[in-house]
């Protein structure tokens, strides 16, 4: 849930059908960013990462509707405090796609870009462990959004709250080989 109102809060006010312009005094809108934790469960060959806190980064050096930059000092202060509690574990990252209403497709705004690859692929180099990068692609409409489509995949997942319309998608990036992958399944218990 707080990824998605997090991406909510950075949707750009040029992009829904209520505004034209961000309003006077505010920090840029456009993607927003975050890291996530929980437990990372091996069974056999298998990999389970079961996330149960996202975190978003508020303190950003760059936010436009096509990037965000954060500095890694905020990224491992917030790391480095979230693993003090035992039931956190850094498993990874989300970061928004944000659409104007005419351009959003439930499957595209979760696809990721070469940037987004690369950076998940950096990530887990540095934190010498694999990791996830998990995208929400959002909209707003004038209206309650409706039912929305079946998944196309089994990293994917389409959902509506209010006048948003989004899904979410999954990788992962493998620190051993490198490999940047769908995951097997998502899951969401907010989305179901």
């Amino acid at each position: 849930m707080s990824l998605l109102l997090a991406s909510a809060e950075a949707y750009p006010s040029r992009f829904r059908p209520d505004m034209r312009r961000r309003p006077n005094g505010t920090p840029p809108e456009g993607e927003a960013y975050g890291l996530l934790f929980g437990q990372r469960i091996l069974k056999g060959h298998d990999e389970t990462f079961n996330v149960t806190l996202a975190v978003p980064i508020q303190m950003v050096m760059s936010r436009d509707a096509d990037g965000i930059e954060v500095h890694g000092v905020h990224f491992y202060r917030i790391v480095e405090l979230a693993e003090t509690f035992p039931a956190y574990q850094f498993l990874g990252t989300y970061h928004s796609h944000p659409y104007q209403e005419e351009d959003f497709e439930w499957l595209d705004s979760v696809r990721p870009s070469d940037s987004d690859r690369q950076t998940s692929r950096e990530t887990a180099e540095e934190v010498e462990k694999s990791i996830i990068d998990l995208i929400i692609g959002l909209t707003c409409r004038n209206e309650e959004s409706g039912t929305p489509p079946e998944p196309a995949a089994a990293n994917i997942i389409h959902s509506c709250c209010g006048n948003y319309r989004y899904s979410l998608g999954c990788s992962r990036s493998d620190f051993v080989t490198k490999k940047y992958t769908p995951v097997d399944s998502l899951l969401c218990p907010a989305t179901l």
